[in-house]
């Protein structure tokens, strides 16, 4: 009995170091964690560049010229287009500074690209920024989460593979 109460008393300190050195979460849960805390609603001031950040961590399958439109192919099979503005594809890249290249591996909470959103209305576009998942018959799920402020880090579409 003594031998059976060590066997579980080392396997429980073993697997507490384990989580203590390695840590548990995902890359896109540490990214969130070290990102800088906002709570600034979605229409926050559109004076100055907003950076757009990588709603997941994957490697970037598309990379418009423009900077209007990112597709990120994540490690689990989920493909996500990020596409800034409506239309915005008529500015031909004016507004937009892109920071990635196509193949490049990012990180959720990572900036795809900074944006002048002052310069996308007074273009007369719309500044909405949408997620797709283009897989969606891959899935066995997709559902937006809709009703709230989105804010950095939180989720906004439930993905059951």
């Amino acid at each position: 009995m003594w031998v059976y109460a060590i066997a579980i008393g080392v396997a429980f300190f073993t697997a507490f170091a384990l989580v203590a050195i390695f840590d548990y979460r995902t890359a896109e849960q540490k990214a969130c964690a070290d990102a800088p805390s906002t709570s600034a609603p979605a229409t926050a001031s559109l004076a100055e560049d907003e950076g757009i950040v990588a709603p997941v961590s994957g490697v970037l399958a598309t990379v418009a010229k423009t900077g209007h439109a990112f597709g990120i192919k994540t490690a689990d099979g989920v493909e996500l287009l990020v596409h800034v503005g409506i239309d915005t594809v008529q500015m031909d890249g004016d507004g937009f500074d892109v920071k990635v290249v196509k193949k490049q591996e990012v990180f959720a909470g990572e900036v795809l690209v900074e944006v002048d959103l002052a310069k996308i209305e007074q273009a007369g576009y719309a500044t909405t920024t949408l997620m797709t998942v283009t897989n969606t018959k891959a899935m066995r799920a997709v559902t937006p989460l809709v009703g709230s402020t989105v804010e950095a880090c939180a989720p906004v579409i439930d993905i059951q593979r």
